[in-house]
C-alpha cells in the first residue's frame, strides 16, 4: 500500500471513528418530536433535558431502558461521550467526535430502569460534564 492510499486509510479511521455505539446521524426534521427544552428541564416524568450554548441534551427512560441524545446545534467540533446516571450507577457510551447540525444517542437496557431516577449526560473533553434534571423514581 502506497503512501497516500495509507494516508487516506488513517484519515477515514479518524473520521468514521464517530460512528459507534453513540451514532451521530444528520439532524432531521423530526429533530422537533422532543420539542425545544423547556426552562424546567422536563417535558414528561419519564423525558427531561437541559439546554446548552451550543445545543441540548435529552433523558429519556421507557421500560427496561434509558437513552440520552445530544443534537449539538453550533459551535465547533467536539469531543465527547454520553452517558446515563441510574439509582447512582453510571453507564457509559463511547468516547466520539461531534459536529454541528448533527446528533448522537446511546441507550442503554437496565433492570427496572422505568422506576429508578436516573440522569442522562454528555461529557465534553476538557469541558466537563453536562446533565438533566433526574426523572423521578416511582
Amino acid at each position: 500500500m502506497g503512501r497516500k492510499a495509507a494516508a487516506f486509510g488513517i484519515a477515514a479511521v479518524a473520521v468514521l471513528g464517530m460512528s459507534s455505539p453513540a451514532s451521530a446521524e444528520p439532524v432531521k426534521g423530526e429533530a422537533g418530536v422532543l420539542a425545544s427544552c423547556p426552562s424546567s428541564g422536563y417535558i414528561t416524568s419519564e423525558k427531561t433535558c437541559t439546554t446548552l450554548s451550543n445545543g441540548e441534551v435529552y433523558h429519556n427512560r421507557y421500560g427496561f431502558s434509558v437513552e440520552t441524545k445530544y443534537e449539538k446545534e453550533g459551535g465547533s467540533q467536539i469531543y465527547r461521550r454520553l452517558g446515563v446516571t441510574v439509582a447512582g450507577a453510571n453507564y457509559y457510551g463511547s468516547w466520539g467526535y461531534q459536529s454541528s447540525g448533527t446528533t448522537s444517542s446511546k441507550s442503554w437496557d437496565i433492570y427496572n430502569a422505568g422506576c429508578k431516577s436516573g440522569v442522562g449526560w454528555v461529557e465534553v473533553r476538557d469541558q466537563g460534564r453536562f446533565q438533566t434534571p433526574p426523572t423521578p423514581s416511582c
